[in-house]
C-alpha cells in the first residue's frame, strides 16, 4: 500500500483584535512598557482581506525605556513564504519617535467591524465593481486624535488603492473616505 499523504492544513484567518492581542503579550515580555503605534494586515494568495480577516498581522511596538522599536508577527498561515505559524519577533531598532503609540485596549472595533462600516460607506460598490480587489488594514493613531484609526484599504498599500475608508477603532463610528489613485 502507498503511504496515505497527511492532508494539508488549512490556515488560520485572524481578526486584528486576535492578533494583536497575541502580539500584545509577546510585546510586553519583551519590554514591560511596549506599546503598540502600527498594525498591519498581509495580503498573500491565502486571503484577500475580504471580511477583515487576514492570515497574517504585523504590529510595531516601542519602547520608550529601551529607546528601541520592535516588530511583531502574528501568522496563521502554513505556507513556506510567510512567516512561520504563531507570534514571532524582529531584531531591535532604535526608536525616533514619529508616531503615536496607544493602548491596545483603545481598539474595541475590530477589522471585521471596520470592513462592515467601510462597505457601507463606498466599499461594497467598490466591490462590486472588482471582486478580486484585495483589501487590506492599516490601525494607527492620527495626529491629534486619542484613540486609533482603522485604514480599510481597498488595494495592497495607501500608494496603490482604490478607495480607503476610515474608521474610529474604539467606537466603529465611520470618520470619512477618501478616492483613490
Amino acid at each position: 500500500a502507498a503511504p496515505s499523504t497527511p492532508a494539508k492544513e488549512a490556515p488560520v484567518k485572524y481578526s486584528a483584535r486576535e492578533c494583536l492581542s497575541r502580539m500584545d503579550g509577546q510585546a510586553q515580555r519583551w519590554a514591560t512598557d511596549a506599546l503598540v503605534f502600527h498594525v498591519e494586515s498581509d495580503i498573500n494568495p491565502e486571503t484577500d482581506g475580504h471580511g477583515g480577516k487576514s492570515t497574517v498581522w504585523k504590529g510595531i511596538y516601542a519602547s520608550a525605556s529601551r529607546q528601541t522599536i520592535r516588530t511583531f508577527t502574528c501568522s496563521g498561515s502554513r505556507e513556506a513564504y510567510a512567516p512561520p505559524l504563531g507570534v514571532t519577533g524582529e531584531l531591535e531598532l532604535a526608536y525616533k519617535p514619529s508616531a503615536t503609540p496607544f493602548q491596545a485596549f483603545l481598539v474595541k472595533a475590530d477589522s471585521d467591524k471596520a470592513f462592515e462600516v467601510a462597505q457601507q460607506h463606498g466599499g461594497e460598490a467598490l466591490l462590486k465593481k472588482d471582486p478580486q480587489l484585495p483589501v487590506t488594514y492599516l490601525l494607527a493613531m492620527e495626529r491629534g486624535q486619542s484613540v486609533p484609526t482603522w485604514f480599510v484599504i481597498y488595494g495592497k498599500s495607501m500608494q496603490d488603492n482604490k478607495g480607503i475608508g476610515m474608521i474610529n477603532a474604539t467606537t466603529g463610528g465611520f470618520l470619512r473616505a477618501t478616492g483613490g489613485k
